[in-house]
């Protein structure tokens, strides 16, 4: 059985012209993460699909044609929502109940969504009323701790660990690498029939 992961970036902004949020190196999250699946037993069966500088109807859009089982989005967030690009010079929000709306409007919904962006694990409770399990930031949280993060949980699924120990060796990952106060930003949450310590969405041995 494959794993298909979306990996959805909104930056809203250029390296020479940043946003008012802060450039962000998106693109060595994706090289992180590509680079610890290339590692793992399974990560060859791991589909990375990317899309970069998403707006709202990107978000919309690839979900549907993609169907991921995995729906990561990195950038920047706000407590009202994600940032992501308008096509003009004003980023535009997307409040999190507008994000459950996109995640349920599909017959396959992800089976977990990954929010790499700060604020995003106030997103739980309208999230989870479209897929069975997420994980958010409580806070803000650094650049390169969220490459950190990215990429260990994503090793860890790559040797099909469950969601609930992909989340524990990221954050001594992060530790490691100098983010103590930022180790403790992740935050996984489930609907209340699902044990995320036995909720694999990746079996290597298959």
């Amino acid at each position: 059985m494959a794993l298909t992961v979306l990996f959805l970036a909104a930056n809203v902004g250029t390296a020479e012209r940043p946003a008012a949020t802060g450039w962000l190196r998106l693109d060595r999250e994706v090289t992180q993460v590509r680079a610890a699946l290339a590692r793992a037993p399974g990560g060859a069966r791991i589909d990375l699909q990317t899309a970069w500088a998403a707006t709202w109807s990107d978000l919309l859009a690839e979900t549907c044609r993609v169907r991921p089982d995995v729906l990561h989005l990195s950038g920047h967030g706000r407590r009202s929502g994600l940032v992501v690009e308008s096509g003009r010079s004003d980023p535009a929000i997307v409040p999190f109940d507008v994000l459950a709306s996109v995640l349920g409007a599909t017959d396959s919904p992800p089976r977990l969504v990954v929010l790499n962006v700060c604020h995003s694990a106030r997103a739980a409770r309208a999230v989870l009323a479209a897929v069975p399990a997420m994980v958010g930031m409580r806070e803000q949280i650094l650049d390169d701790a969220a490459v950190t993060f990215a990429a260990t949980f994503y090793a860890a699924l790559g040797h099909g660990q469950p969601v609930s120990a992909a989340l524990d060796q990221a954050r001594p990952a992060m530790v490691q690498r100098g983010y103590p106060d930022d180790a403790a930003l992740p935050q996984a949450e489930s609907r209340a029939d699902i044990d995320l310590t036995t909720y694999r969405l990746f079996d290597v041995a298959r």
